[in-house]
């Protein structure tokens, strides 16, 4: 069974030696991850082709961090990926709520803001794609 191993090692050098090791399911990691008490990084593990290789839409925005009045092509995709009807890439109040409903629904402190913990809630730095949530998401944008 493929897997990810998640943060906790110290450097690109750990994260590399992971991934010749079992993982906790018995199958070789896709990918492993490290830290510098600052950013996470993540390590592709050799051999591994395809979609585990690239992640998914998500992943390239997975250290943004965004709040009332960003803008731009991370706040587009996260309007997407929330089921907003029209992706304006301005963070705005009706944004702000769909985020909060999001984090309250994946149990996030509902702040409002997103971060690392939001985009892989979406699914970022995973090789499978998150579709946006119908229901709920769609009648919070419908008053837009």
């Amino acid at each position: 069974m493929p897997t990810w191993v998640p943060v906790g090692l110290a450097s690109k050098a750990e994260a590399a030696a992971r991934c010749a090791a079992a993982s906790y399911a018995g199958g070789k990691p896709w990918l492993t991850q490290w830290t510098d008490d600052v950013y996470d990084y993540n390590l592709t593990c050799p051999g591994v082709t395809g979609q585990a290789a690239r992640g998914n839409l998500l992943t390239p925005y997975l250290n943004v961090r965004l709040a009332s009045g960003s803008r731009g092509s991370a706040v587009v995709m996260l309007q997407r990926s929330l089921g907003a009807p029209a992706a304006d890439g301005v963070f705005g109040p009706t944004t702000r709520a769909s985020v909060i409903a999001f984090q309250r629904a994946h149990h996030l402190p509902a702040n409002g803001l997103v971060g690392n913990a939001e985009w892989r809630a979406l699914g970022a730095g995973t090789g499978t794609y998150t579709p946006p949530v119908p229901g709920f998401m769609g009648t919070l944008f419908a008053s837009t």
